[in-house]
């Protein structure tokens, strides 16, 4: 097996640490999903609900109207011209793609840590701590 070159990253130096401690992995482990479970979750809902907010918010700015230039319509105001472009349409259709693409990075989020925990939980004390160098 081929020695690591560089120091170990901090936070599997913490992890570490807590182990040479006493600390039971399992509890480190909790300790960490804890941590990345909060940090995804909160990255999820502030994306999805600033994502919303502001799709609500555009809506109405892209929202064009055509008003022909003849015809019973042409004679429209501009205070009316303006009240059809700030009405957002009927149906906002959202893609199926978009779901899909929330459950892909969610996905990818229990990879990552699924990822850590077997770092964490895998890595030998000393090894890591480098206690057997002189």
């Amino acid at each position: 097996m081929q020695a690591r070159v560089g120091p170990p990253p901090i936070r599997v130096l913490n992890f570490a640490v807590m182990r040479a401690l006493g600390t039971p992995p399992r509890q480190v482990i909790s300790v960490l999903v804890w941590e990345q479970g909060i940090v995804y979750i909160t990255g999820l809902l502030l994306g999805i609900f600033f994502g919303t907010l502001l799709s609500a918010l555009m809506v109405p700015a892209l929202v064009f109207s055509g008003v022909p230039s003849s015809g019973a319509t042409s004679d429209t105001s501009s205070q009316a011209f303006y009240l059809l472009q700030s009405i957002p349409p009927v149906r906002i259709i959202v893609s199926p793609w978009l779901t899909a693409a929330l459950a892909a990075l969610v996905v990818i989020c229990a990879l990552a840590l699924a990822l850590m925990v077997r770092i964490v939980s895998h890595s030998a004390i000393g090894q890591t701590l480098r206690l057997n160098e002189d």
